[in-house]
């Protein structure tokens, strides 16, 4: 994977360099080094870990795609609304027994919505409360 390409869909994603280099064990400037421009490939193992992640945006977007296709066949008609809960929090995340981080479950959120207008569906996003310790 070309590192431009590799930052593009980290980027998409909400992804923090920060963040994948967690995840990969490394140092946040070996991860910046991912994307240097000197840099001409980025490792397979990475390119593997957010093409999984990539895949994972894209499956959840078709389930949800496919559920409010499902809610319209059952009630006969397009919901007014469809109503997307946003977590703001790594806590709220993390309850919902998500591994993403905050910025990404809002970087989907944006991939659904845009798959949903795409659809002729009217979106709303609502963001969960924020509680004290969150």
């Amino acid at each position: 994977m070309q590192p431009a390409h590799y930052k593009t869909l980290r980027e998409s994603m909400g992804m923090t360099r920060e963040w994948v280099a967690s995840m990969l064990g490394v140092n946040p400037r070996t991860a910046g080094y991912w994307e240097a421009v000197k840099t001409d490939e980025v490792p397979d193992y990475v390119e593997d870990f957010i093409l999984d992640w990539w895949e994972t945006y894209q499956e959840r977007v078709r389930e949800v795609l496919a559920e409010v296709h499902e809610e319209t066949m059952k009630n006969g008609r397009s919901p007014e609304c469809v109503n997307l809960t946003r977590f703001a929090t790594k806590k709220q995340c993390q309850r919902a027994n998500s591994s993403m981080t905050a910025g990404m479950h809002a970087a989907l959120l944006g991939h659904i919505t845009m798959a949903l207008e795409q659809a002729k569906f009217t979106v709303e996003i609502n963001f969960t409360p924020i509680n004290v310790g969150d």
